[in-house]
């Protein structure tokens, strides 16, 4: 692949794809926490509804911001809701994490571990979309 007539590293090829989102697309992950029972040594496995926002996204994965820690190789199902009012669901695994200090909150690196082609397509059809408006798609209201 060429860009500008220079030819791209397989690294840059895999960067290039990712789509930066320039508008606001939200994602509700469930995430399990392991948290000290009270009064207890034991420890209590819980669910919780994270609510974040998408800051990229391919066909093969997709970067979060959230607000609670994740762990690298955690699995989990979430749901991207799209600006038109459509939404992308499947299961993801946190590939990496980076805290962000200046925001109160981590980025999440997350790799597509199970979608099924339904949302697969919602997938590149968003890609479409941010392709065809520079990203710059107008929000549902």
């Amino acid at each position: 692949l060429k860009l500008h007539g220079k030819s791209l590293e397989p690294k840059q090829q895999k960067r290039k794809a990712r789509r930066a989102i320039r508008h606001s697309c939200k994602v509700v992950l469930t995430l399990e926490f392991r948290e000290k029972a009270e009064g207890s040594d034991d420890w209590v496995v819980s669910s919780k509804q994270i609510q974040g926002r998408v800051l990229d996204l391919s066909d093969e994965g997709a970067a979060f911001f959230i607000k609670p820690p994740a762990t690298a190789s955690q699995l989990f199902p979430f749901r991207i809701n799209l600006f038109d009012g459509t939404h992308i669901e499947g299961e993801g695994e946190v590939r990496w994490v980076k805290q962000k200090e200046s925001a109160k909150g981590y980025t999440i690196g997350v790799q597509f571990s199970q979608i099924d082609e339904i949302n697969l397509e919602r997938v590149f059809a968003f890609l479409r979309e941010l392709d065809n408006t520079l990203g710059m798609a107008k929000e549902a209201e």
